[in-house]
């Protein structure tokens, strides 16, 4: 015999050419499940709810579609209603008690992790605009219930 034969089942055929050079580049031992015989994972589910993102004055987390996005351009806060302006961005409701809220609570410069005075009257502005348009607020400037009544005694 000039070469080692390969004995295969009779019920099953020779493995190919791909197959061999497949299961020698995986490194494949003996005793080890093969890789072409391994179980294939289920697929992943389809996630089918909004992104979800929390408003910097209020902090209640809603969906993506219910707050504006602004970022920092120099020292200022710009409005990115159709979310395509680059760097670190936040949220925050279409309500002024939101914006005021957040600016109390120095919320801005925080969330953007950015130090030193933001000019916040292009948000502001922005915020005022586009209620005077729809003629209502968002509706996200009530605060949580643990927050309502200040300080604990």
């Amino acid at each position: 015999m000039a070469g080692i034969a390969r004995i295969t089942p009779p019920n099953q055929a020779a493995p190919s050419r791909a197959l061999r050079s497949r299961l020698h580049r995986v490194g494949h031992r003996e005793g080890e499940t093969s890789p072409l015989k391994r179980p294939v994972r289920a697929a992943l589910p389809v996630r089918t709810d909004p992104p979800v993102r929390t408003c910097v004055g209020c902090r209640r987390r809603v969906s993506v579609s219910e707050v504006l996005r602004f970022v920092t351009v120099g020292s200022e806060l710009r409005p990115d209603p159709r979310r395509r302006l680059p760097g670190r961005g936040a949220h925050l409701h279409l309500d002024p008690a939101c914006f005021a809220l957040a600016e109390r609570r120095r919320a801005f410069g925080r969330a953007l992790r950015f130090t030193g005075v933001l000019d916040t009257a292009p948000l502001a502005e922005h915020i005022r605009a586009v209620i005077a348009s729809h003629g209502t607020t968002g509706g996200g400037a009530s605060p949580r219930p643990d927050q309502q009544g200040g300080r604990p005694t």
